[in-house]
């Protein structure tokens, strides 16, 4: 929000999984959309419409969560998405 001010971020932190939904169904449309910051639960939670889409450079809030990262569902989930998109920048 420092940078870009309040009109141009969405946070979907406090938003339930169909309005969540609904954001991620006009990013896809959206060509300009080339970022992505969000936390690991999220994308275990938004998976299915999360590895639709593509992203340049990923920021991921509350990394130091992700433990025993081979076998928990949850973080594996994070590292598929994270191995198709293969954004340029990753940033923990």
């Amino acid at each position: 929000m420092k940078f870009f001010g309040d009109s141009d971020i969405c946070k979907t932190n406090d938003m339930t999984k169909e309005k969540r939904e609904h954001v991620y169904k006009v990013f896809l449309h959206n060509p300009n959309i080339h970022f992505l910051v969000t936390n690991f639960e999220k994308c275990y939670f938004d998976y299915e419409f999360l590895k639709r889409m593509k992203f340049d450079m990923v920021i991921v809030d509350e990394f130091h969560k992700i433990r025993n990262y081979i076998s928990a569902k949850r973080s594996k989930r994070f590292f598929d998405l994270i191995n198709l998109w293969k954004p340029a920048y990753r940033l923990p």
